[in-house]
């Protein structure tokens, strides 16, 4: 398979005319465009991860900043 090739089975299944083709083979395609990673999990990979607890105090001064910032 080559880029073009990759591509051109894309464009078929974005437009709507790739539905027998395979899962495998559309997997295949955007790995080969880089679109996703060989070895990439499925789902984000932030949903097993914990929410890090974020200063709210810098929050707010970064709003004002921009608040600011769009005023001028």
């Amino acid at each position: 398979m080559n880029d073009e090739t990759a591509k051109e089975t894309l464009d078929k299944i974005k437009d709507g005319r790739g539905c027998y083709i395979p899962q495998a083979e559309i997997r295949r395609c955007l790995i080969h465009t880089g679109d996703v990673r060989a070895n990439a999990r499925d789902g984000s990979e932030g949903m097993g991860n914990e929410v890090r607890d974020q200063d709210w105090r810098a929050r707010v001064r970064e709003r004002q900043i921009l608040v600011g910032r769009s005023r001028q």
